[in-house]
């Protein structure tokens, strides 16, 4: 299991910030790792319930389809679903305001499964790790920098 957290403040809105973490579409504008998301089914309020998204895993290409839940404006998360390449996904944003604009903060717990995780052992681990976890909050920041 490859597990992590990470925190980032960014003096933007907390909604704002929120809204553009909600764009699961959106993800392969401003996330290396995603390169491609299909939005499987919107909810009423247009907000992806469930997507499959191609991402780059260092090892390898990966698809993943993912069920999304969102407890609007501070929290969003998600969890694989079967047909997935990984055994199991899951994940959340948690926005939180503060004086100078907001808190992130990003959870991901990853089942690689059998295959994949022969692929990704030791050193390996560490640097998908932090790919994925400081990479996205790193491009995050970008898209909201002055």
């Amino acid at each position: 299991m490859i597990t992590g957290s990470r925190t980032i403040e960014i003096a933007a809105d907390a909604t704002a910030v929120y809204e553009h973490l909600a764009d699961a579409a959106g993800f392969p504008d401003w996330q290396s790792t995603v390169r491609a998301v299909e939005v499987r089914e919107t909810g009423p309020d247009g907000r992806p319930l469930a997507t499959r998204q191609t991402i780059d895993a260092k090892v390898r290409t990966v698809s993943v389809n993912l069920r999304y839940r969102y407890d609007a404006p501070r929290a969003l998360s998600w969890t694989s679903e079967k047909g997935s390449d990984v055994k199991k996904l899951e994940g959340s944003f948690t926005v939180e305001p503060t004086e100078s604009g907001c808190r992130v903060r990003y959870d991901l717990a990853v089942d690689p499964g059998r295959t994949l995780g022969l692929l990704a052992r030791g050193p390996v681990v560490d640097q998908v790790r932090n790919r994925v976890l400081d990479g996205t909050l790193d491009a995050l920041a970008r898209v909201f920098a002055p």
